[in-house]
């Protein structure tokens, strides 16, 4: 779990640093004001955000896809489904489709190895608290 937060993290900041991508649009998506500010609603918003996404991607569908098709196909069902639905989010557009899709199966694997949702939901969390982290700093 440690690797995938590292990664993760890095990846995102990296990624902000480097292709310095347009946040304008997002704060609207983001009302950390309304949540208590930064602290309140980052994590509010981060730990919210990872739980619902996983029980959806990592818990109801994989288990569906997983049931039904087997592990592999769990992997990529679920880290397509999961790159598309951030397309609009960050990473904005295409990249962060790709990044949210290639990421995917990292979750994926921890929720196997874990035997659950709670290492996914953990290295989700600190994603979305970087994203709010960089929101905040370079929105």
């Amino acid at each position: 779990m440690t690797v995938v937060i590292v990664a993760s993290v890095a990846v995102l900041f990296l990624y902000q640093v480097y292709a310095a991508p347009d946040l304008a649009n997002l704060h609207r998506y983001l009302p950390l004001g309304r949540l208590g500010g930064f602290v309140v609603g980052g994590a509010i918003f981060s730990v919210c955000n990872a739980i619902l996404e996983e029980i959806v991607f990592r818990g109801v569908l994989f288990d569906a896809v997983r049931a039904a098709r087997g592990l592999p196909m769990a992997l990529i069902v679920t880290s397509v489904a999961f790159g598309i639905g951030h397309y609009g989010g960050y990473l904005p557009g295409v990249a962060g489709a790709v990044l949210a899709g290639i990421y995917a199966p990292a979750l994926g694997i921890l929720r196997v190895h874990s035997g659950g949702l709670g290492a996914s939901i953990v290295a989700h969390v600190f994603a979305d608290a970087t994203i709010v982290t960089i929101l905040a700093r370079y929105g």
